[in-house]
């Protein structure tokens, strides 16, 4: 199997990652060097 059909999920697979809680942190850095952090979640 490989490409796109490697990464399916099913609906319960699906629904149980999106229940994990994952979290994320997206992060820049300004022209001025301070740093600008995001958190982002799977809700």
């Amino acid at each position: 199997m490989a490409g796109r059909a490697a990464l399916s999920m099913d609906d319960g697979e699906v629904a149980a990652f999106l229940e994990e809680g994952r979290r994320a942190q997206v992060a820049t850095i300004d022209a001025d060097g301070t740093p600008h952090l995001v958190p982002l979640s799977y809700v």
